[in-house]
């Protein structure tokens, strides 16, 4: 694990190699299928909190998926594992982590997975906004991949958590987004 925290000063993929491999790690070396995220953290020695650790990875994943199909696809498996074990467990990160699953998918060539992920959020917390922004991010992906009217959809999205309305809209400049994208829509047209 810390020598993941070193190569991240150099080679961000390196790192998350590396990491693969503690995760590996803790699901032989732990009965995580059986354990919470605190059981581990207090079983686990290390310089780095279990919990802190499995954050930093899943944002390195993202960060290295910007540029690598393969590191998307290596976070659709990490994340979907770690979901399967930890689905019950700290509801904040297990939703993070189903909203950087979507990206992931998204990522990696596969929108419809993206896309899906992020709707069962949205029907699973439709008072929050974490599904709308997983949501809004998995049309964002497909827009540069030459999807067309993604705006358009995202307004809508926006528009639809605010009246609901979410809970937490402040939190995520929800008032901003929306007028932001009518300006885009303004600039550049529909069908963007």
């Amino acid at each position: 694990m810390e020598n993941g925290y070193k190569e991240l000063e150099k080679d961000r993929f390196k790192a998350c190699r590396t990491w693969m491999k503690v995760w590996e790690t803790f699901k032989t070396n732990y009965d995580i299928a059986t354990m919470s995220i605190d059981e581990i953290d207090y079983q686990f020695n290390g310089s780095q909190s279990f919990y802190n650790w499995c954050q930093d990875f899943e944002m390195e994943l993202i960060n290295a998926s910007f540029k690598s199909k393969e590191y998307a696809k290596l976070g659709t498996i990490y994340l979907s594992e770690f979901l399967t074990y930890f689905v019950d467990d700290d509801e904040h990160l297990v939703n993070n982590f189903k909203s950087a699953l979507g990206e992931c998918y998204c990522r990696s060539g596969d929108q419809e997975a993206g896309e899906k992920v992020s709707r069962e959020l949205i029907q699973q917390y439709p008072n929050k906004m974490v599904g709308y922004i997983a949501m809004e991010t998995a049309l964002s992906i497909g827009e540069k991949n030459g999807q067309t009217g993604n705006r358009e959809k995202k307004l809508k999205l926006l528009e639809a958590a605010k009246n609901y309305p979410v809970i937490d809209g402040d939190d995520y400049d929800l008032d901003r987004r929306i007028a932001y994208l009518k300006e885009e829509i303004v600039k550049f047209g529909k069908m963007s």
